[in-house]
């Protein structure tokens, strides 16, 4: 794809995954993107020498709040869905509450997206949205695909659901 001239939102963009994102995107030619992130767990350095060529715009904020979705992606082409309350294994176990706010967080993207006429749409998820039966043997090797989610479906608590 030709990255030139498109206009790319990357959310949660200053995350360390996704600062890799961007470096990928900017070594394939893109020069327009626009990062949100609420820097609860990204970092300005990780993005800092493309904000210093100017190749990044980066807005502060938190998509829960109402507009903001909206606002962000307004006159882009691509987004690049990462931004997402995250943790380990045992955080996922004991913030059920938190994940659920993934889900409206993604509901909200989604919805301004669609409504924007976004026209590609990337959704960054975790291990988590496969089925647990299948990750039970520890003895084996298991290289997850994505025909590995469906039915049944049994997403690893809410988190994987979000």
């Amino acid at each position: 794809m030709d990255w030139k001239d498109r206009r790319i939102l990357v959310t949660g963009g200053a995350s360390f995954i996704s600062s890799h994102l961007i470096d990928a995107l900017a070594a394939n030619g893109a020069t327009r993107i626009r990062v949100i992130d609420d820097l609860s767990s990204g970092h300005l350095q990780n993005i800092q020498p493309h904000l210093d060529r100017g190749l990044v715009e980066f807005h502060r904020a938190d998509l829960l709040t109402p507009g903001v979705a909206e606002d962000m992606v307004s006159g882009m082409d691509t987004i690049f869905h990462l931004a997402a309350i995250h943790g380990g294994r045992g955080y996922v176990d004991l913030h059920q509450a938190a994940c659920a706010q993934n889900l409206a967080l993604d509901g909200m993207l989604v919805k301004a997206a669609y409504e924007e006429g976004v026209d590609k749409f990337v959704f960054a998820s975790s291990g988590c949205v496969y089925p647990n039966f299948i990750q039970q043997d520890v003895s084996k090797e298991l290289y997850l695909t994505e025909d590995m989610v469906g039915p049944p479906f049994d997403a690893d608590n809410m988190y994987g659901w979000a």
